[in-house]
């Protein structure tokens, strides 16, 4: 039963290297059927090659033959603690050359083979002798499975399931030690022999089970996510064009008309029309700006280059870049308070939060924005004197495409991705976009870097 079960494992095994070409699962498969092919040598050997009468008239040779049977199914076990012990450090190899089927299973087969050969011409006269080589078999694989125990401890969670059957074929080496005691203990070892080839073979089939299950719902929750970042991509894509398509329209207009009229225009009206088509293409340089961070965030692929900065420079820079018309920027000064953080992507947060605060706010009035510290924590928060956002619209507006207006502002043009963008960055950053009313009247949008301070 043993034997038919690490036949199994090693057909598993190979099925899974064939669709993910993990090594260690090559590894397992070759181990696995090496083993189960000469333990079915070492019992074919007495009967098939020699021949049961031969057998029962010539007890020495006899003795020489299922000793030999014995040592066939021990290279077996020997076969397969190598293969386990290589499992581990080959799978690290991932990324690298591919690993060649081929040249493992050839070198398991002559190693097989060479052992085989060895123990022929050796001679063994009965298994259990003081002097035999069980011993020495024994020992090495114990050896190499206690190896193969301590990379599946070391290397983490993705190698345990190798650490069941390499544990038990060090009890199963360590078994022929103890059949030339003349005790109680040969009755253990005995016990053991014909039990851990079993458990070991059992435990490396739920250990090859439950990696292809966890593969299948790697795979699947992959597939998912990708799945999600491309219909996110289709919807931003949709949308931007959308809005990329009226200033491209004025911009052709307007340069039409300039066109067509350019000779009774004087210089000022020219100077006026081109004032309108930059305008115009200012909009839609920002719209391809907003498409562009929307998608990295949307993917997670922001790629964040941290360093200790103050963020105070970075307050400044966001609010250099942000659009803010008539409305004053004022801006609280907090010396000394710096961050570990992406200057460049946090800036670009900050200033998606400006940007908002300004678009809700009524022409002449004013942004403050503030850098406070608390517990080690930092936070930057943004206050407009806009209509303010109900405590239910919250955390609508940090939505894809959040087109929540409120009364009065239903024209205020945008994408609806300023916020989406500024919460995905600071996310990133490990911290946490949030809204408050603020007192009287207005919106205070909080960006906190918990335990950033430096």
């Amino acid at each position: 039963m043993a034997y038919g079960v690490f036949l199994a494992v090693s057909w598993l095994s190979a099925n899974n290297f064939r669709e993910t070409r993990d090594p260690a699962m090559l590894f397992v498969s070759v181990g696995s059927g090496a083993l189960a092919i000469q333990s079915v040598l070492g019992e074919l050997v007495p009967y098939v090659f020699v021949g049961n009468d031969f057998l029962s008239h010539h007890q020495t040779t006899g003795r020489v033959v299922f000793a030999a049977s014995y040592y066939v199914t021990m290279v077996g076990f020997l076969v397969l603690a190598v293969c386990l012990m290589l499992a581990p450090p080959w799978r690290d190899r991932r990324g690298r050359r591919p690993l060649a089927p081929g040249v493992v299973i050839g070198v398991a087969c002559i190693a097989s083979v060479a052992l085989d050969i060895s123990i022929a011409i050796a001679r063994p006269l009965d298994v259990g002798n003081t002097v035999g080589p069980e011993k020495a078999i024994g020992v090495a694989t114990a050896a190499i499975a206690l190896v193969a125990t301590a990379h599946g401890l070391a290397k983490g969670s993705s190698y345990r399931w190798l650490v069941g059957s390499s544990s038990a074929l060090i009890l199963w080496g360590g078994s022929w030690l103890l059949l030339s005691q003349e005790n109680e203990l040969v009755v253990i070892a005995n016990s053991w022999l014909r039990v851990i080839p079993l458990v070991s073979a059992l435990l490396l089939l739920v250990g090859v089970l439950a990696t292809q299950r966890l593969e299948v719902s790697r795979m699947r929750r992959t597939t998912d996510r990708a799945d999600q970042v491309l219909g996110g991509r289709a919807e931003i894509a949709s949308v931007i064009a959308h809005d990329v398509r009226s200033p491209v329209s004025s911009i052709k207009s307007i340069a039409a008309s300039t066109i067509a009229n350019y000779e009774r225009f004087d210089d000022a009206q020219r100077l006026e029309f081109m004032g309108m088509i930059d305008s115009e293409a200012q909009l839609v340089l920002d719209v391809v700006h907003q498409m562009s961070v929307a998608l990295k965030v949307d993917a997670g692929a922001l790629e964040l280059v941290r360093r200790p900065i103050a963020l105070a420079a970075v307050v400044r820079q966001a609010v250099d870049d942000a659009t803010t018309g008539d409305r004053t920027i004022d801006v609280e000064p907090a010396p000394g308070l710096e961050a570990n953080v992406d200057a460049k992507w946090l800036a670009e947060a900050v200033r998606q939060g400006i940007d908002n605060a300004v678009g809700f706010s009524a022409d002449g009035t004013s942004v403050k924005v503030a850098i406070d510290a608390a517990d080690g924590d930092l936070s930057i928060t943004i206050q407009d004197e806009g209509p303010g956002i109900p405590e239910e619209r919250r955390e609508q507006v940090f939505e894809r495409f959040g087109r929540w207006r409120p009364a009065g502002y239903e024209d205020v043009p945008g994408s609806g991705l300023g916020l989406f963008i500024c919460r995905g960055i600071v996310r990133e950053h490990g911290g946490d976009v949030t809204i408050d009313g603020a007192p009287g009247r207005g919106t205070i949008l909080r960006i906190s870097l918990p335990g950033s301070a430096v």
